[in-house]
């Protein structure tokens, strides 16, 4: 399964940019003052678009339950979320269930600098003439 490298930027811009609603210990969570916090797999769902919460707010990983928007088929929110990662079951299980904060964000940054790595070498190997799979265009 291919990593989702845009989502992934994306989650990681967006909880660099408000910390406030990034809380890796929940899945998806409704503070005292109505504030919502959510870790990797709930900021995965929520910015892949097409999906809508449903049910509790502050239910444990593996009953919160989401709803496709066009398609009205209703899923546990930590599978969405696996599946718009492009993340296989132990990374899901790492990232949704085992990391704390800094472990979840270091991830998702080795995962995006490790593909750029592996882009630009490719891309640097294509430039000095070297076959690749991938063909300049």
């Amino acid at each position: 399964m291919a990593h989702n490298i845009p989502l992934m930027r994306r989650i990681l811009t967006h909880i660099t940019r408000d910390r406030a609603s990034y809380n890796q210990s929940y899945f998806r969570h409704v503070t005292d003052r109505g504030h919502i916090e959510l870790g990797v797999g709930g900021w995965a769902v929520t910015l892949s678009g097409g999906w809508r919460w449903i049910g509790a707010p502050d239910a444990t990983y593996g009953q919160i339950q989401v709803q496709h928007n066009t398609t009205h088929q209703i899923r546990f929110a930590d599978q969405v979320a696996a599946d718009v990662l492009g993340v296989d079951p132990d990374e899901a299980n790492f990232l949704m269930w085992v990391a704390d904060d800094r472990t979840a964000r270091a991830w998702l940054e080795d995962t995006v600098i490790a593909h750029e790595r592996r882009v630009f070498d490719q891309l640097a190997a294509e430039l000095r003439g070297i076959n690749t799979e991938r063909k300049l265009r």
